[in-house]
């Protein structure tokens, strides 16, 4: 059988396509599917934008306990897997590509929360740092990681 991540899935339709897959109603491969990324300011830009994310949308995300409080709410939503985002994928007028969005901390507190689930926490992470610090928080994933060897850690 074929399975299929899909990560990034802001509007859950990702997870209404799995649901008819599994319900029979269409043909299709298997969809682990993640909600919205889990990144500053991500509630506000989210579909995902429940009562259970209120607080969220006019601040930014911080510290592990709210992280923790926001993969529950999507997780509530019947998502497959997490979404992290560790450091930034383009460039904007106020951030770099590696500058780190969720510290080591925040990212564990989304692996954690996701674990009592039984689900797991795929992150988004450009350079060697980001993708050290992933892993080191125990994410299982790492996407759009470096193509050029990673320096090992002591």
């Amino acid at each position: 059988m074929t399975s299929v991540r899909v990560l990034g899935d802001n509007y859950l339709q990702g997870a209404g396509t799995r649901d008819l897959i599994r319900g029979g109603f269409v043909e299709g491969p298997e969809l682990l599917v993640s909600g919205g990324t889990c990144a500053r300011g991500s509630a506000r830009r989210s579909s995902s934008r429940s009562r259970r994310f209120g607080r969220y949308l006019s601040a930014e995300l911080r510290g592990p306990s709210n992280v923790a409080a926001v993969v529950r709410a999507v997780l509530d939503k019947g998502v497959d897997v997490i979404k992290g985002r560790r450091k930034r994928a383009r460039r904007t007028r106020q951030h770099r590509p590696q500058t780190a969005e969720l510290t080591q901390e925040e990212i564990a507190a989304a692996v954690s929360e996701a674990a009592k689930d039984g689900k797991w926490v795929a992150a988004h992470a450009h350079g060697a740092s980001g993708c050290d610090a992933a892993v080191r928080a125990g994410v299982r994933s790492v996407e759009h990681a470096p193509t050029s060897p990673m320096p090992r850690s002591t």
